[in-house]
Formats: C-alpha cells, structure tokens, sequence
C-alpha cells in the first residue's frame, strides 16, 4: 500500500529508486547500507541483503561482514561477500563512510578525515574504490550514479 501511495524524496533518491525499478530485476538482491534497506524493499520490492532491523541477529551479523569488506582493501572480499548472500547489485551511498567504519570496529580517523577527504589508508579500502575510482573494478560495473548514490552490478564469473 505504502509503495502505491508513494513518499517524499529528496530527488536523487527518488532517481535511485526509479532507476532501480525500471533496470533491476525483481528477483536480484541488492546489497545497500542497512539504514537504506527498508526503503529498497518498500518502495521497489527487491528484497535487499541487510536492513534496519537492528534486533535480528542475522542482520547485525551481515551488517558487520558489510562494513569489514567495505574497509578491506581486497575487491575479491566484497564480491564473495555478494556472492555469499546471493546479491547481484549494490546501492551504495555516497556519505556513509563513517556507518560502515563503525560496522567494521574500525577507527574512522584512520581511514578518513572527513566523508570526502580520504587518508592514505583510506585510499587503499574497496569503500574508496567504488566511490572514486570504479574503472579499477574487475567484478563490479558502474551501472547509475547521482550525488547521493551509486548502483553497480556485480559481475557474473
């Protein structure tokens, strides 16, 4: 009922979800930030691989594999982790760099000084790859991008 009736979004939201809805199939599980999982299932009923069901430990403990291999250095640990829970696309937010160091137990202020200003270390984490520099990518393809998110695909081997 709540996806017919619709909601308000600021606009590159509502682009993503669109986007989603016209270029995803439905069956394809898509691996997004836990905050943002809800929105995905509601609002184009593709079933998503964490959400904010924070009391269920399943989630939490998906949550956590997310945020380790957002902050590992190795692509390889990411895509095993999509192919593990059976996800074919990831909708990642641009400005959650901070959500995801706390997932992985990491220490932001090693890896960024800010959302956008990366350190050295920080340069080197799979997170920092997908937002800067995707054509470095072996399994993952750029598929729609905004200011507030991106959706890659997760290559099929």
């Amino acid at each position: 009922y709540a996806r017919h009736l619709g909601s308000i979004f600021d606009k590159p939201t509502m682009e993503t979800l669109k986007w989603i809805n016209k270029n995803i199939p439905e069956k394809d599980d898509i691996l997004t930030y836990w905050a943002d999982g809800y929105v995905i299932q509601l609002y184009t009923g593709r079933p998503t691989i964490t959400d904010g069901l924070l009391e269920d430990d399943e989630n939490k403990k998906r949550i956590i594999e997310t945020g380790k291999a957002f902050y590992s250095s190795s692509e390889l640990e990411l895509y095993n982790l999509c192919k593990k829970y059976g996800a074919g696309y990831i909708v990642l937010p641009t400005n959650q760099t901070m959500g995801y160091s706390l997932a992985a137990g990491v220490q932001y202020s090693d890896y960024y000084i800010a959302p956008k200003q990366p350190t050295e270390k920080g340069i080197k984490t799979i997170l920092y790859t997908l937002l800067n520099a995707p054509e470095r990518l072996n399994n993952f393809i750029l598929r729609n991008q905004n200011e507030k998110y991106l959706t890659y695909e997760i290559l099929k081997k």
